[in-house]
């Protein structure tokens, strides 16, 4: 039970839902043991009207929260007791005019329980009954208590003035935890992404890499490491900001190019790695890649055309274990720098047998 409570409580200050029902089920039992404790004072006091009305009341309360997850009952219900009982405390006035003060509690009961929009229209029906029965002939008729005519006066700006710093309040919480979650997931999202080009990071990458696996057993796994080619001279040539350019470029291009059974991250600096747990020919989408990075014309400011190319290693294995993928990924990696060393701009084959690689294009 605490265990709930305790869980709930961590979860109430970002799920309004949540938080909302946590309140309510608070307010009722707050309500509930203080109308009890009333109902026994106004019995030692004498207020025999006043017993019945504060002890019907907590009997509600303690129903409402019974009824509480079913909010499109006990709501509503909670809403017209609460006026009924606010509406008789005015009336009344028992005990020496103090019962209505209860009814300044309203608004921040109300904007915390309902939200602002909901909160402002119960706490303006609120106020429109004490001005029902402070301002207006009719009203003054059925008071049974004799309030001096400034109390009547200056109450209802007493409660507008109790209204605004409850919505203020209420607004602040509200923006406060906006930012907080778009705070929160964007840290989530980069937790899990390169900043600069959106691609998986590698502890991303190894988070998913288990599920693409196990959808992928028993099948062949490819796995391709893409390097964009003389990267420090583009870097040293044409400044870091076309350089991240490039990296975001060469990363759109692969994303385009695979699968949803696929993941790609970047994997360091300029290398970018794909892991294919799909059918397609690895062979067929490194080149894709490659290709389409060659035919890629990216205008500089300066109005220059820049190309670039990329040169990628693959390797092919079945699943076995996340340490075997691991050699797999160097596999892929000895193959690439065989691209390099072959010229650059191409795509190279790497074999299991005793690290060898072929040149595949």
């Amino acid at each position: 039970m605490l265990e709930r409570i305790k869980n709930a409580l961590l979860n109430s200050y970002r799920d309004d839902k949540v938080r909302q029902l946590l309140i309510f089920q608070i307010l009722n039992l707050l309500l509930f043991a203080v109308a009890a404790t009333m109902s026994v004072l106004n019995i030692i006091t004498k207020e025999y009207v006043l017993f019945w009305v504060t002890a019907v009341y907590s009997v509600l309360c303690f129903v409402n929260l019974l009824l509480s997850k079913k909010s499109h009952i006990a709501w509503p219900c909670f809403f017209v007791e609460t006026l009924i009982l606010m509406s008789t405390f005015i009336i009344t006035g028992t005990p020496g005019g103090f019962s209505i003060l209860w009814i300044l509690v309203i608004p921040a009961a109300a904007t915390s329980v309902f939200g602002i929009k909901a909160g402002g229209i119960y706490s303006a029906v609120f106020f429109f009954d004490v001005v029902f029965f402070f301002w207006t002939p009719f009203g003054r008729n059925l008071l049974m208590y004799d309030y001096s005519e400034i109390y009547m006066l200056r109450f209802p700006f007493v409660y507008i003035c109790m209204y605004l710093i409850a919505l203020y309040v209420e607004w602040i919480r509200h923006k406060t935890l906006e930012s907080l979650i778009a705070s929160e997931r964007q840290n989530r999202w980069l937790y899990r992404h390169d900043a600069l080009t959106g691609a998986y990071n590698r502890h991303a990458f190894h988070e998913e890499l288990s599920h693409l696996l196990s959808d992928a057993s028993g099948r062949v796994v490819a796995t391709i490491m893409v390097d964009i080619d003389n990267f420090k001279r583009i870097n040293d040539t044409y400044g870091h900001n076309v350089g991240d350019r490039v990296l975001c470029c060469l990363s759109d291009i692969i994303l385009k190019n695979i699968c949803e059974h696929c993941l790609s991250c970047r994997w360091g600096g300029e290398e970018f790695l794909i892991a294919m747990g799909c059918e397609h020919d690895p062979m067929q989408i490194a080149e894709m890649i490659r290709q389409e990075v060659e035919q890629n014309r990216m205008k500089l400011e300066t109005g220059k055309i820049l190309t670039f190319t990329v040169s990628a290693g693959i390797s092919l294995g079945e699943f076995i274990s996340l340490d075997g993928f691991i050699e797999q990924i160097d596999l892929a990696d000895k193959a690439m720098y065989k691209a390099k060393f072959g010229g650059k701009n191409r795509v190279v084959l790497g074999t299991q047998e005793h690290g060898a690689v072929t040149e595949g294009n």
